[in-house]
């Protein structure tokens, strides 16, 4: 119905990990096992993650959660080797030192942390987000679809909104219900091909 807001996701490593960038990443995936965690099978993270290692030709083991609740310390510990979940979660374990940021999977850098690179910077016109919307049963009548969807987009453009969700790192979009449309069935396609070349399923 409306696709409300943008996530940048976020791959962060334990600190204990002998690799700083995702060209390092890339380079000990390539010459030896390297693990990585997820919020669960079939998650937009697993996929990113799966997204990644098809277009950089390397092998990284999935190790898959419940959650990324349980991921976090397995990670920062080192029995985990990397972390892909979104920003406004990692974020205080960046800060706190429990995790090193390598690359962040959107286009563009964050604005709330301007410093960690893009995955598109070393491999270009890569580009994943963890992307919010509203949806509704198909049977429902369409003036009742835009007044709803009209109504949360106006909610976005409130100042007080706004500024919560960019200090957490989200990025109000609000659009049409038949923009929001548009932009399931394009990405349809897309990750079709990561599902298939990578056999994920979800829980």
């Amino acid at each position: 119905m409306s696709l409300l807001a943008s996530s940048p996701v976020v791959i962060t490593a334990s600190a204990k990990l002998p690799a700083n960038n995702l060209k390092e990443v890339i380079a000990r995936a390539k010459s030896g096992k390297l693990s990585y965690a997820s919020p669960g099978s079939g998650s937009s993270m697993h996929l990113g993650a799966e997204l990644l290692k098809t277009t950089a030709g390397i092998d990284i083991l999935h190790t898959p959660y419940k959650g990324a609740g349980g991921a976090y310390p397995d990670v920062i510990a080192g029995r985990v080797d990397l972390l892909v979940d979104p920003l406004f979660s990692s974020l205080p374990h960046i800060k706190s030192g429990g995790l090193k940021p390598i690359a962040i999977m959107s286009p563009k850098r964050s604005s709330i942390a301007p410093d960690i690179p893009t995955v598109a910077e070393t491999l270009p016109g890569f580009s994943v987000e963890s992307v919010f919307g509203a949806v509704v049963p198909a049977a429902t009548p369409r003036d009742v679809v835009q007044k709803i969807s009209a109504d949360m987009a106006k909610a976005l453009q409130n100042a007080e909104v706004k500024q919560r969700m960019a200090d957490i790192g989200l990025t109000p979009i609000g659009n049409t219900p038949e923009q929001f449309d548009a932009f399931i069935r394009a990405e349809i396609p897309k990750w079709a091909k990561v599902v298939k070349a990578s056999g994920a399923t979800a829980d």
